[in-house]
């Protein structure tokens, strides 16, 4: 249950304005959590409050709660006439979270429905949620208003039937408050604006219809502003939270690939071939829009031919059939020169894979000759050294014989 509270908004000198601005927020999820209240505080901003009591945000930012969980956000006073407190209220059981934001005159209120199972479940001033925007404007009874309606036709016949009942609210009252003080059943706001603006109003709002109705309303370009600001963010979120539509595949073609820069709206491909292939034929870059990637082209990717008169020949025995070469043989009547031939042309067919796997076996041959060669090195160099002294001892005996001669 979601319950706003709205109160006739106060002009600079006191009087009475012709629209309505909400004042507090209350919300519960049934037995899961506790009741959340987010009410206006002229010396706060805005005060939360779980089940009636106060919550601190001196101590702690973040404040956790049985199927409850509140965050204050730290906020960027860009204005000197306004104050903000923005908080995020989160059912963490049923998966729905709100943004609120507090400012001096109005709070402002931003759902996330985080939970698809609950499409079409909702009812009320929030709508459906269910995607779609023609059953919107459902009153208790079921019943729904022409999408046509007017401003003044949506108000009597669906806002006015949402009010809430006091045997259902989840409201607190200051001292002296009550339920009643809230009823303003003789409240109209007003419906239409002047056709012609005045300059500060195009200044500040462009064509913000909102933005200009809160202006002219309330002859306040402060509020006006923090429903500038507001929209904003609203449209924003809205943009964040659209489908992220995927790219179809891209067509196969043998020889070589499509490369693509993503795999959303707007992504790029463009197909090359693979080493030993060359296109043939026209392929264009295409893009990915309204759910097509559009004109491919005509091509293909054809087989470079090789020149075959020579081939490398692996042997699994010796290193030396890694670089046996062979030529072509002149033609021959003996059986002997038949049969060369025949081999020689059967090698000759060899593709460029056999070559790529000769060198491959070659390129094992010499690490693992490298690896054992590392291992005896030490005790090569140590047979080196004991040559050399002995040679040195030796020299020395000779001398030593032919001295006493």
């Amino acid at each position: 249950m979601i319950f706003l509270q709205f109160e006739n908004f106060v002009c600079i000198k006191g009087e009475l304005a012709g629209a309505s601005v909400c004042t507090a927020f209350a919300s519960r999820h049934f037995n899961t959590s506790g009741t959340i209240e987010v009410r206006l505080n002229s010396i706060r901003t805005a005060d939360v409050l779980i089940n009636g009591e106060l919550v601190d945000f001196d101590e702690s930012v973040v404040h956790q709660f049985p199927g409850l969980f509140v965050m204050e956000l730290e906020t960027n006073q860009s204005s000197i006439n306004t104050r903000r407190k923005e908080l995020i209220v989160s059912f963490t059981v049923i998966g729905i979270a709100f943004k609120v934001i507090a400012s001096d005159k109005v709070l402002n209120i931003l759902p996330v429905v985080g939970n698809k199972s609950l499409a079409g479940a909702f009812r009320g001033l929030l709508g459906n949620f269910d995607e779609n925007q023609d059953n919107e404007l459902r009153i208790p009874s079921g019943e729904m208003l022409l999408q046509n309606s007017t401003l003044e036709e949506i108000y009597d016949g669906f806002g006015t039937i949402w009010r809430l009942t006091e045997n259902i609210s989840l409201f607190s009252y200051e001292p002296g408050k009550s339920y009643n003080d809230y009823q303003k059943l003789s409240f109209r706001p007003t419906f239409g604006l002047p056709s012609n603006p005045s300059p500060e109003v195009e200044e500040l709002c462009g064509t913000d219809q909102e933005c200009a109705f809160d202006y002219i309303v309330t002859a306040s370009s402060n509020f006006a502003a923090e429903t500038l600001y507001i929209a904003e963010i609203f449209n924003n979120s809205v943009e964040a939270t659209n489908e992220i539509k995927s790219c179809e595949e891209l067509p196969s073609v043998n020889g070589g690939v499509w490369n693509a820069t993503n795999t959303i709206e707007g992504s790029s491909a463009v197909f090359s071939c693979y080493p030993g292939y060359q296109i043939e034929g026209i392929s264009n870059i295409v893009t990915y829009a309204n759910n097509s990637w559009g004109n491919f082209g005509n091509f293909s990717c054809i087989l470079i031919e090789r020149n075959t008169n020579t081939a490398i020949i692996p042997s699994a025995c010796t290193t030396e059939g890694l670089s046996t070469t062979i030529q072509p043989t002149t033609s021959s009547t003996t059986d002997k020169t038949k049969t060369t031939q025949s081999s020689t042309t059967e090698k000759t067919s060899l593709t460029p894979e056999i070559h790529s796997s000769t060198t491959s076996i070659l390129r094992k041959t010499l690490q693992q000759f490298d690896r054992e060669f590392r291992k005896i090195l030490p005790y090569l160099i140590g047979v080196v050294c004991m040559i050399f002294l002995l040679s040195i001892f030796v020299g020395f005996l000779l001398c030593k014989k032919i001295h006493k001669k």
